[in-house]
């Protein structure tokens, strides 16, 4: 699996799917796991939601540690208003099992 595939995969989970999926995707001391699917639970029940990947790239790799960078756009909808944005989001994995895990991600600030 690409890089790229990855993270269509893990944002479509995020959308539209079950997120109990979203496991295999994170380590299991990630602080996120949990506040991630609460977080999306809460906005699908609210709103239609589409994410769509702009752009993914390896900012650093080392033997125990991968950095990644994303562009998101996001598509909300609700009571026939859409709303759409773009983000840029930095990943941290660490390699477990011998395997890529997300440990943290952050959203950088928007610019403009």
């Amino acid at each position: 699996m690409t890089l790229r595939e990855y993270f269509e995969e893990y944002y479509r989970i995020l959308s539209q799917d079950d997120l109990e999926k979203l496991d295999v995707f994170f380590c299991t001391d990630s602080p996120l796991l949990q506040s991630t699917k609460q977080q999306f639970s809460a906005m699908r029940q609210q709103y239609e939601l589409t994410l769509t990947l702009l752009e993914v790239s390896v900012l650093s790799k080392q033997d125990d540690v991968l950095i990644v960078r994303d562009g998101l756009k996001f598509c909300i909808e609700s009571n026939d208003k859409k709303n759409e944005y773009t983000s840029t989001n930095i990943h941290t994995f660490v390699n477990e099992d011998n395997s890529w895990k997300i440990h943290n991600s952050a959203g950088l600030p928007r610019r403009g």
